[in-house]
């Protein structure tokens, strides 16, 4: 996700991510932030699965032990494979976020959002520089526009 994102408009997520999430209306917001709790959850179920499994110690008998482990593997696929299905829907959702609302970024920060397709790249990298703070010492000063209040 962050490589694509950097690719694709040359936005580094690390630095940006904070900045941009601000920048999101309230109900985006927190659409975004019902998908992450699901994420937390799913991370939870996993790990609790996998916890389950530690029982088979207090179980009387072979068979039963391993009828238990077994049964504990099985549900441990299936919570990975669903938290797998979702993390790959969050990072879409967030990939698809930036194609719609990246424009606000720049504008909350000031700075003219790219005129072109060819420029997205080269804006993207000067914004995340600003943010990094590491903008090369001689390059081409950035204009700001504040947005009137």
């Amino acid at each position: 996700m962050s490589a694509e994102v950097g690719r694709k408009y040359g936005l580094n997520l690390a630095l940006c991510w904070d900045p941009f999430v601000r920048t999101l209306e309230v109900p985006v917001r927190d659409e975004l932030t019902a998908a992450a709790t699901r994420i937390f959850a799913r991370v939870q179920g996993l790990v609790c699965a996998v916890a389950a499994a530690l029982w088979a110690i207090v179980i009387p008998g072979v068979l039963p032990k391993l009828l238990w482990v077994v049964i504990c593997a099985l549900l441990v696929w299936s919570v990975h494979r669903s938290l797998r299905a979702g993390v790959d829907a969050y990072c879409r959702h967030v990939t698809d976020l930036f194609v719609v609302h990246r424009v606000r970024l720049y504008r909350a920060l000031g700075i003219a959002p790219p005129a072109t397709a060819q420029d997205e790249v080269s804006c993207g990298n000067t914004l995340s520089a600003l943010l990094s703070r590491t903008l090369p010492a001689g390059s081409a000063p950035v204009p700001y526009e504040w947005p009137s209040v």
